[in-house]
């Protein structure tokens, strides 16, 4: 700290010849760095105090000898005459502090299930938008809002740093629904199919191998009663069964390809970059159908003297978008891809035994028909509602 003051106050070394210590007891307090080189004493003082310490040294009898002189005063100094830079500095400066009372950037971290224009549109509506003042800001409404709009949100923060705003959410993760094992329950049946095994490991099984099931049959009975007796006993049913089933999936793709060709046609706009603020320079609105294409930036300068200010000049190629027909082989094999990762999500742990793929054809559609006969687990679990 005392060297940055120094610096910016202005200091100069010089040697110092005759009576030195006599000299130094005098001056000691504005002196620092005293040492001595080839014979020769040198020691430096604050320039404000040179001219006092020239005065002691003709009191003592001494003779001295600037070397150097270092600091912020001669160095503004040196370029007093360049009034751009001058004028640069000044609006460079006048435009940091301001630019701290302004939005600059918003960033979004944690959200998995929720998209970052969601979020965004709810902080707009709130006033937290790049431009915008941060006094009008506020931040707990927004966080209240965020929870209330999105019960995903566990909990939300929304912290200012400078100019810069940093929402954090932490999403809250789905808990499965989970069957009270000490509770009473059935067990049924998921898919229609035939029972290849059964494995009970609680309450009153139903079926066994070789038995046809539908859907939603009980298959393990969680409710026994006593014969001639009025006494009813409960429990958990559980089971591992196994069964061949048939499983059907269809996937739908377009057959025309949607092609964007240029037209030939240019469209210009200009932006000014004036720190984290983007002002257009235009009007005009750009279309749907363009592409940016290049991108160039040009420094502003003023006396000479380039400022932190720049022109942004875009330029998107305008596109026409035709639909073509579309390569039916390599559509096959998309809707191929797509069925293959519908089985591994669908399917995963089970056997497929056989299966079978149809293609068929609409106006607008290749259509791929899925039959796959399967060994699989159809047991479901279902607690049973007690009075």
């Amino acid at each position: 700290m005392i060297v940055l003051l120094r610096w910016m106050l202005g200091w100069s070394e010089f040697s110092i010849e005759g009576n030195v210590g006599d000299f130094l007891n005098a001056a000691k307090k504005v002196l620092w760095m005293v040492r001595k080189q080839d014979g020769i004493v040198f020691a430096r003082c604050l320039t404000k105090n040179y001219k006092y310490i020239c005065d002691i040294a003709k009191k003592k009898g001494c003779y001295l000898k600037k070397y150097d002189s270092k600091g912020l005063t001669y160095i503004l100094k040196k370029y007093k005459f360049r009034i751009g830079l001058a004028v640069g500095a000044s609006i460079f400066i006048f435009f940091m502090f301001i630019s701290n009372f302004f939005v600059c950037e918003v960033k979004v971290s944690g959200n998995i299930q929720i998209d970052d224009e969601k979020i965004f549109q709810v902080c707009d509506k709130f006033g937290l938008h790049a431009g915008n003042i941060v006094f009008n800001i506020d931040e707990k409404q927004i966080e209240f809002e965020l929870e209330k709009l999105f019960p995903q949100i566990a909990w939300v923060s929304v912290n200012r740093v400078a100019s810069k705003y940093y929402i954090e959410i932490s999403e809250a993760r789905e808990k499965p629904d989970i069957i009270d094992k000490s509770g009473p329950c059935n067990v049924t049946a998921a898919f229609d199919g035939e029972i290849i095994s059964v494995e009970p490991y609680g309450g009153f099984s139903l079926v066994e191998a070789g038995d046809f099931v539908t859907k939603n049959q009980l298959l393990v009975s969680g409710i026994q009663e006593i014969e001639n007796s009025n006494e009813v006993i409960y429990s958990h049913a559980d089971a591992k069964i196994i069964a061949r089933v048939e499983r059907n999936n269809e996937i739908r793709r377009q057959k025309f390809i949607a092609r964007s060709q240029k037209t030939g046609t240019r469209q210009n706009k200009k932006n000014l970059l004036l720190f984290c603020f983007k002002i257009p320079m235009d009007f005009q609105q750009i279309k749907e159908n363009a592409v940016k294409s290049e991108e160039s930036l040009e420094a502003v300068e003023l006396f000479g003297i380039r400022l932190p200010i720049f022109v942004q000049n875009n330029i998107y190629d305008i596109y026409d978008e035709t639909n073509v027909d579309g390569d039916f082989e390599q559509i096959r094999r998309m809707l191929a891809n797509d069925q293959q990762k519908w089985e591994l999500k669908e399917l995963a742990g089970s056997k497929i035994v056989s299966r079978s793929y149809i293609f068929e054809e609409s106006d607008s559609e290749l259509i791929l028909k899925a039959k796959l006969n399967v060994e699989q687990r159809i047991d479901e679990k279902h607690p049973i509602q007690m009075q």
